[in-house]
């Protein structure tokens, strides 16, 4: 998919259905990193901005929504993961099912704590 509003519109549309994941499980303060949201922006992590947060029992989790094209970028994935690794929330991780393996290879190798795994076979 080399069409950047094609992806756009399909992250966009991730990160409602996580959203609705997230509100399913009982998340509350559930933010999504969209011009469009209603709820407002979720807080930055250091110098980057998760794709969702949300609260559960007082705990606090961001979320990124990963391309295999994103992952690709090593030294930007890790370096953005540690950041949200090292922030103390709950760090969730959302990828295509096809690249769940080398997210957990990259994270094992850099010392990278995924607190949850989330996978979608929609990308």
């Amino acid at each position: 998919m080399s069409d950047p509003t094609k992806k756009q519109k399909l992250h966009d549309k991730i990160q409602v259905i996580q959203a609705l994941n997230y509100k399913k499980q009982g998340y509350t303060d559930i933010k999504v990193n969209n011009a469009n949201a209603r709820s407002g922006q979720p807080r930055k992590v250091g110098k980057y901005t998760p794709d969702l947060s949300a609260t559960i029992n007082n705990q606090t989790t961001v979320c990124l929504i990963e391309t295999h094209e994103s992952i690709m970028d090593i030294q930007t994935t890790i370096d953005k993961w540690r950041e949200f690794d090292r922030s103390g929330l709950d760090f969730h991780l959302l990828i295509p099912h096809s690249d769940f393996n080398l997210a957990k290879e990259i994270a094992r190798n850099n010392g990278i704590s995924i607190d949850k795994y989330w996978y979608s076979n929609n990308y």
